[in-house]
């Protein structure tokens, strides 16, 4: 199937005579092509890329020479949240073994 574009047209550009503006389907179309394969060709060599890097594990390992374990964590703030939560336990248990006494009201 062929499509059949109209020639060129010159059309006036923000209402000016000075500079008349043409418009033609087959250089848009052109233009559409080759910057969807640069984009594609460009996703491509990106993702292949990435792929190289995850497949020979260099993207996931430290680069860090330091064989010393480093920890992050403040053991303080790691002992008020485990505190926290073992009284948080205990009262639980308590309110499941002596349920209040208030009877239902939906009964």
């Amino acid at each position: 199937m062929k499509f059949h574009f109209p020639k060129k047209q010159k059309v006036e550009k923000f209402g000016k005579d000075r500079e008349a503006a043409t418009f033609s389907p087959d250089h848009d179309w052109r233009v559409l092509l080759i910057a969807f394969s640069l984009l594609l060709v460009s996703a491509l060599v990106i993702h292949s890329y990435i792929f190289y890097r995850i497949s020979h594990a260099d993207l996931f390992q430290n680069s860090s020479t330091d064989s010393g374990a480093v920890s992050g964590i403040d053991k303080k703030k790691l002992q008020s949240a485990l505190d926290y939560f073992a009284t948080k336990a205990q009262k639980e248990e308590i309110i499941i073994a002596h349920p209040p006494a208030i009877e239902d009201p939906s009964k």
